[in-house]
């Protein structure tokens, strides 16, 4: 016999809740449940379900322990071969503290990194963790209240900085990529203001002015006006290409003393005037 159901469930951590509709009989079933990994809710609905029809009990806490050892089994299985696949001898290619940084992603938000008495810490959405190194440039997230580990890679761009984290966070899809984001500090007008004035250059002027409070813009006779991106230090990339950089230099006494533009023919150096 078919029977119509439709459910909906949720779960945070150590709690979960099942909501399920019967629209033939006319049965509403809630549960709600402070045991996160266990069948609990469904095995009660269902139980509920039967003896509210007079149908005969299904042993559903047999059924579903035996799926819950199977699914141990096999979580097992995996972690053993986790260890057989780990490349040893391996070392991540940057030195721990250029793994560190805000990470963003446009829907999942922030993840940080931090480095903490050797070792990198994780936080994402309140949540904290150790960061291992596996392999390369492979870390795992030690998911400690789960008993868990998942792997996140990190990838370099055409610089050779560490940019972008990647986080298996949805299992039936896509990777998530996070991508590093600068120090705020950087947005700050306090700290543009700096960087403003005009640079010698070839002959020639270069113009950096303040565009919207948080902008930077860099203008040359004969060429667009070209907005600045944060990127780290006093280093900044001309947005929409990360192959031309412009770094900022200060003398002994932290004052702006000239710019550096690396362009595809070179580094051209730049002295502010005033």
């Amino acid at each position: 016999m078919a029977i119509l159901l439709i459910s909906h469930s949720g779960g945070i951590d150590g709690f979960r809740s099942l909501t399920t509709l019967f629209p033939r009989e006319g049965i509403w079933v809630v549960v709600l449940s402070n045991l996160s990994h266990l069948n609990i809710p469904e095995i009660l609905t269902y139980n509920v379900f039967e003896r509210l029809t007079g149908l005969d009990e299904t042993p559903w806490s047999a059924r579903f322990m035996k799926e819950h050892r199977g699914f141990k089994e096999a979580e097992k299985e995996g972690k053993e071969q986790s260890e057989t696949k780990r490349v040893t001898g391996t070392n991540p290619s940057h030195p721990l503290a250029a793994y560190t940084g805000d990470f963003e992603h446009p829907g999942y938000g922030i993840f940080s990194v931090t480095l903490n008495e050797g070792e990198l810490q994780g936080t994402f959405n309140e949540m904290a963790f150790p960061i291992r190194h596996y392999h390369y440039d492979i870390f795992e997230l030690i998911l400690e209240q789960w008993n868990e580990k998942m792997k996140i890679s990190f990838l370099t761009n055409v610089k050779g900085d560490i940019d972008m984290l990647i986080a298996p966070f949805e299992p039936t899809g896509s990777d998530i990529v996070f991508k590093r984001v600068p120090n705020k500090k950087m947005w700050e007008r306090a700290f543009l203001e700096q960087f403003v004035g005009v640079y010698e250059f070839l002959e020639m002027e270069l113009v950096v002015s303040l565009k919207e409070e948080h902008t930077l813009s860099m203008f040359v006779a004969g060429q667009p006006d070209y907005d600045l991106e944060p990127y780290q230090g006093t280093e900044f990339l001309v947005k929409g290409s990360s192959g031309i950089s412009v770094e900022f230099q200060r003398d002994a006494s932290g004052t702006v003393t000239g710019v550096a533009a690396t362009l595809a023919e070179g580094v051209f150096h730049a002295s502010k005037k005033g």
